[in-house]
């Protein structure tokens, strides 16, 4: 080969690698993180997500998400006297008992990254009432004086990569001097922020309250323009219900019979009523999921108060749930013995009921006080006539 010729392919050689470190060195630079210090923390994210951010009472959440929605939401470093970290995950599990499956599939533990406190963190995978999978990611820092860091993160598609973004955020999270937030927008995401809120409110001694002046607006203007009537209309042949209107939640609307003595007070989606009787009779209209039956509506709905052992009800039985006439309900009974030292009786029927396509009814009266009888067996009949509920066959309530 000639010399020339070789020189040229060592140039060439020499060419190629210094475009491919450069190469390299561009995508190395792409990928480095951005990184977010205010609200009292300091983490790193990547840049294809947004921050937001929404005021609290006390405190400010920075949510860092995709396009589809999934997030990472920090919570201000918060003091909690004498707190509990496991209350954090306590407070997550709850939640995701609500669904169809809750599995907790990593459960770790460390030293946090300022190399001060310690770092718990959960990983969940959930399979909701709609047959869809997404994974919860769980952490608690604890810092010095009492101060936590709490951080929520919901995967609900492309796992691997979005669990990727958002653990270079749950990595790297850490306490911060710094306290002014920044301009950041407000945030749309609402489940894991949320979540974190329901926590604080049960376990902080001050207003945590979220600041959701906008979204209260946007509700309103809403309600105002579904187009359901809210006048109680007479029907023959019931005496102690009159006919109403109720919103299903995908916009369809339906006539439900409520008590006589019902005000609407311009709610168009739930109807919840309580009688000097003591009687309560509460409705609210939905679409079945893909895949979800009567059944797993009426579980997924409903939890019985009086099977809460911290609640004081005694001798508690409830039924099967049953499936008869197109519809299904379960019955559940208690007892409770008041201030006066006397036992109260309880019962509540809670039913799944079509109402037309995919749209269900959920239904739930209660009771509570003296055995039934006169104007009190007549509503109950009418509402057994109206929806075909057997709320006349309540046990033990007629003496």
């Amino acid at each position: 080969m000639k010399k020339g010729a070789v020189i040229g392919l060592v140039l060439g050689i020499i060419f190629i690698c210094l475009v491919g470190i450069a190469g390299i060195a561009v995508v190395t630079m792409a990928e480095k993180p951005e990184v977010y210090e205010g609200n009292y923390m300091k983490f790193e994210y990547d840049s294809s997500l947004q921050l937001s951010s929404r005021e609290q009472e006390n405190c400010t959440n920075v949510t860092v998400s995709d396009e589809e929605g999934n997030v990472v939401v920090c919570s201000v470093v918060i003091e909690l006297e004498d707190g509990d970290k496991d209350l954090f995950f306590e407070s997550v599990e709850k939640t995701l008992n609500g669904r169809k499956e809750m599995e907790i599939v990593e459960k770790t533990r460390g030293k946090s990254n300022d190399g001060e406190g310690r770092k718990y963190y959960r990983e969940y995978e959930v399979l909701d009432i709609d047959n869809n999978e997404y994974k919860a990611l769980a952490q608690v820092q604890k810092l010095e004086d009492d101060m936590y860091i709490f951080t929520l993160a919901y995967i609900e598609e492309d796992f691997e990569e979005t669990e990727r973004l958002a653990k270079i955020t749950m990595d790297s999270v850490t306490y911060s001097d710094v306290e002014d937030a920044g301009d950041l927008e407000l945030t749309e995401h609402f489940e894991a922020l949320f979540e974190i809120h329901s926590f604080l409110i049960f376990n902080v001694d001050e207003d945590t309250s979220i600041d959701t002046e906008d979204l209260d607006k946007a509700l309103e203007e809403h309600k105002e323009k579904i187009p359901a009537d809210l006048t109680l209309k007479e029907v023959e042949d019931y005496e102690y219900l009159m006919q109403i209107d109720i919103a299903s939640a995908d916009g369809n609307i339906y006539q439900v019979m409520v008590p006589k003595e019902y005000d609407p007070e311009g709610e168009k989606r739930f109807i919840t009523h309580l009688d000097d009787d003591g009687f309560m009779l509460s409705m609210y209209a939905r679409e079945l999921f893909d895949e979800e039956t009567l059944v797993d509506f009426l579980e997924v709905g409903n939890d019985f108060i009086y099977e809460d052992p911290e609640k004081g009800y005694i001798n508690v039985e409830k039924t099967e749930i049953i499936e008869e006439n197109g519809l299904v309900y379960q019955i559940c009974i208690a007892e409770r013995v008041d201030h006066k030292n006397q036992i109260v009786k309880y019962i509540e029927l809670v039913a799944a009921i079509p109402l037309g396509g995919t749209d269900t009814l959920s239904f739930s009266l209660s009771f509570s006080g003296k055995s039934i009888d006169g104007e009190s067996r007549e509503y109950l009949e009418e509402l057994e006539r109206y929806y075909g509920v057997p709320v006349t066959e309540f046990p033990y309530m007629f003496d």
